[in-house]
């Protein structure tokens, strides 16, 4: 009894919190990743103006910049990815209750897609297998990289502007 699916409309009250649970968290993941995105470019806005704040940079403090804007960047991109991991982990727990708790009718109209919905998923049909990567969470964390790759650039555009030779990208 427990694989079948249900086809009865009635859901237990403790699927159903654990249902309303799944929906808050996959919310909140959403909004962590974006929020995190966020803050991520403030403080790398934050550490180009630090590091601009200065009159001359030593090298120590060069690579004090540099490490802490990577480090910046390899974290936020880490948390977006468990974020993102998490979020999944709680749509799959929310698909077996569908399954496995619904009514047939309610399976039904869940399958039932909008016209805009399927215009949202254009990437399937044209990027195929690749069409994961054009997940919000892996182009907030393109955003966040390709962010750090622009601090960094500049951060040793200005500090190369200040030794000879140049240790940086020219």
């Amino acid at each position: 009894m427990a694989g079948e699916p249900n086809t009865t409309s009635t859901i237990p009250d403790d699927l159903r919190l654990l249902y309303e649970n799944a929906i808050g968290n996959i919310e909140f993941s959403k909004r962590q990743q974006w929020w995190l995105a966020a803050q991520t470019l403030i403080l790398y806005t934050g550490i180009f103006a630090l590091f601009l704040s200065f009159d001359r940079h030593t090298l120590s403090e060069f690579i004090l910049f540099e490490v802490s804007t990577l480090l910046i960047a390899i974290l936020s991109v880490y948390f977006m990815i468990d974020y993102d991991f998490w979020r999944k982990g709680e749509r799959k727990r929310m698909e077996w209750i569908r399954k496995h708790c619904f009514s047939p009718e309610f399976r039904e109209a869940w399958r039932q897609k909008a016209a805009y919905r399927e215009k949202l998923y254009w990437t399937e049909r044209y990027f195929g297998e690749y069409a994961k990567y054009f997940d919000p969470t892996y182009l907030l964390a393109l955003i966040v990289v390709l962010g750090g790759v622009f601090i960094s650039y500049y951060i040793c555009k200005v500090y190369q502007a200040q030794i000879d030779p140049p240790l940086c990208w020219t």
